[in-house]
């Protein structure tokens, strides 16, 4: 069993290093690398597997590959199969290899730390800082993004001249040692002084200030990646506590803080990360209170200062403060009102002072004020917005991060053996998911998938590690999803440059096309609404005619420049810069060029005798004729698939010993071939 596992490895290995692609008729052209590959390949799996002798249980993820196979069958495949190919591959294979070589590390020291229960909340926060560093570094020529600005303007007022009035320092551009761009002032109405002061929340942009004061907008940065990273250690904690399992938390952890939605908000200055802190601060305690734990005063009084904190941040905040605050004290109740008081003294006082900053600025003591008749929400909008915050492609939540859709299941188990926890984490997302719902723009502009939900996210901490728990099964399942998602969040960041990262567009999702380019013109790949299904999906591509030609291994492979030229018969000879065709005869090769965007050119130049030559590209054939050295250059033109299938047929041709009596060269050449 294993060795037929390890040779089905070694076959898709050899399908990897071939090439499908869909032209924009349907067409699809194929490509396998040469026959030996093959040999090779699947020679040195079995080798392995002979050697090290690992139990056929351990190798079974890697049947997955078999993923790789599908958009090479033959004859009509329905159009969904051929997404399979291109950078998606590397996906596919990094579950299958994390899945093989397991999850464990060997080295003791840190799998001490990593199952201690009060080390492994520390090892949490370490590695979530320098994930987070890694990305802000490699997203930062894309940053400040969106709202970013406004919110440190809010710091720059702060700092400059020690209020919140903001007019006068986006007059003086005091924006401009962070962000390059003419920036108005955020506001719909004035203050009751007549002043301009900003529409968003000052919470974010107080607890940035001392970092952005001693290192400008990287100083924030650093603030909200600490924040966070802080969140995730009590995200572990609080999931070992639920569960008594370390793999478990680990899943929750990475489920919850490893993913997009979380993760991309967590390099940016926005309230929304910050905001996970205080609200996994809640969870955590509601979760202490539920397994029965003991907590100390002091932890009951910074949880309140945590939640106090919430509103602060954000107007909508104050619903989450709010729930989670009504679900501990409810909680609280048979301990006595001594830790009722100690647990609100904080946030009642923090209340009084929220809403008399909105009386002092503006005159009214509603949170809405800032808008004043400019707020756009609906309840007849709450069905869409709540479609779009969970399937949208690009803004949603289960999309880009699909192991949230386990972490609803285990909502279900969770539900079903602590109903009470389970109903409490629900409600209070379901008010805040309600409320973001109704917002016309539920999007949220540029930003990560489900901006306006990523502060309640931790709320998906229990019933994440709650799956986790009950067994081999869920527990694979929620750590393949956790791979999944960070596989998916790896290419946001990386893919084009970050260019994937924060597009602000709905309904469609650009890295998906970019995860399988070969299929681009199947545009279901990238858009797909399961409120709004097309038939993409089930419409089959006939490639019945010209198939055994098709899907057989190319005579040889080389790189020229950018391109990957498959050689696909026997007359052509292939030199470092280019190629020969052979006189006489037919050669046929496949250009698969790295940017399919670029505009990819054909340089023909005949030997030292006239001859002509006819040369067909996607279907269109040209004639030409040439003198002795003379040069041809044909433009392609770009295609979506990026790649070409092109025929030459030269007639007369030339030995080299015919032109240089001391070559020893005797092949019979046609014309000379260089791409540019």
């Amino acid at each position: 069993m294993s060795t037929a596992i390890a040779a089905i490895a070694g076959v898709s290995a050899w399908l990897s290093l071939g090439l499908v692609a869909v032209t924009a008729d349907g067409t699809r052209i194929l490509a396998l690398p040469p026959a030996w590959w093959l040999a090779v390949l699947v020679g040195a799996a079995v080798a392995f597997v002979q050697v090290v002798r690992p139990q056929p249980a351990r190798l079974r993820p890697l049947l997955l590959t078999l993923l790789v196979w599908l958009p090479f069958i033959p004859g009509p495949v329905p159009a969904l199969l051929l997404t399979f190919e291109g950078p998606i591959e590397v996906g596919i294979w990094a579950i299958a290899l994390v899945a093989t070589v397991g999850f464990r590390l060997s080295a003791s020291p840190l799998h001490s730390a990593r199952q201690h229960p009060g080390l492994a909340p520390v090892t949490a926060v370490l590695i979530a800082a320098l994930a987070y560093g890694i990305g802000a570094a490699a997203l930062c020529t894309q940053m400040p993004i969106g709202d970013e600005p406004h919110y440190l303007m809010i710091t720059q007022s702060l700092i400059k001249d020690g209020d919140m009035r903001i007019e006068n320092n986006h007059r003086n551009r005091d924006y401009a040692s962070f962000n390059r761009f003419d920036i108005p002032p955020h506001y719909l109405t004035r203050g009751s002084d007549g002043e301009i002061y900003s529409v968003h929340s000052p919470g974010i942009s107080v607890l940035v200030l001392p970092a952005f004061a001693l290192f400008g907008y990287y100083g924030g940065v650093a603030t909200v990646i600490a924040m966070v990273a802080i969140a995730s250690g009590l995200a572990w904690h609080a999931a070992w506590l639920l569960t008594s399992q370390v793999a478990a938390a680990w899943i929750a952890w990475a489920a919850v803080f490893l993913s997009a939605p979380m993760f991309l908000q967590a390099v940016t200055v926005f309230p929304d990360a910050a905001g996970a802190l205080p609200v996994m601060a809640g969870v955590w305690l509601l979760i202490a209170l539920d397994r029965r734990r003991p907590i100390t005063d002091r932890a009951l009084i910074l949880v309140g200062i945590a939640l106090a904190v919430l509103p602060w941040l954000h107007q909508r905040f104050a619903l989450l403060a709010g729930g989670l605050g009504l679900a501990i004290v409810l909680r609280l109740l048979s301990y006595g009102s001594r830790r009722i008081v100690l647990f609100l003294a904080v946030p009642v006082v923090s209340a009084l002072l929220w809403f008399g900053f909105f009386w002092w600025v503006w005159g009214s003591p509603s949170p809405t004020a800032p808008w004043g008749n400019g707020i756009t929400s609906r309840v007849e909008w709450i069905p869409n917005g709540v479609r779009g915050l969970l399937f949208d492609p690009q803004a949603g939540l289960l999309i880009p991060a699909p192991v949230y859709a386990v972490a609803l299941a285990g909502w279900l188990r969770l539900l079903c053996a602590k109903p009470r926890l389970a109903v409490e984490m629900a409600l209070i997302g379901a008010v805040l998911t309600a409320s973001v719902a109704s917002y016309e723009a539920w999007w949220g502009g540029q930003g990560a998938p489900a901006r306006y939900l990523v502060a309640a996210l931790p709320l998906f901490v229990g019933p994440a590690a709650w799956l986790a728990s009950r067994g081999r099964a869920w527990r694979q399942l929620g750590a393949y999803a956790a791979v999944v998602s960070v596989l998916l969040l790896t290419a946001k960041i990386f893919a084009a440059g970050g260019a994937f990262t924060f597009n602000p567009e709905t309904g469609n999702n650009p890295l998906f096309g970019w995860m399988a380019p070969r299929g681009a013109p199947l545009s279901f790949v990238h858009r797909w609404q399961p409120w709004h299904q097309a038939d993409d999906s089930a419409r089959a591509i006939d490639l019945t005619a010209g198939v055994g030609e098709s899907l057989r291994p190319a005579v040889r492979s080389a790189r020229l420049g950018d391109v990957t030229v498959f050689y696909m018969n026997a007359t052509s000879y292939p030199e470092p810069s280019g190629f020969w065709t052979r006189a006489g005869t037919e050669t046929t090769v496949i250009f698969d060029l790295t940017d399919p965007s670029r505009q990819l050119g054909l340089r023909l130049r005949a030997g030292p005798i006239p001859t002509s030559a006819e040369v067909t590209i996607a279907g269109l054939t040209h004639r030409l004729s040439f003198l002795p050295q003379q040069r041809h250059e044909l433009a392609i033109s770009p295609a979506a698939a990026g790649a070409w299938k092109i025929s030459i047929r030269s007639r007369d041709g030339f030995r080299p010993t015919d032109a240089d009596p001391e070559s020893k060269d005797s092949r019979s050449l046609g014309v000379w071939v260089e791409v540019f």
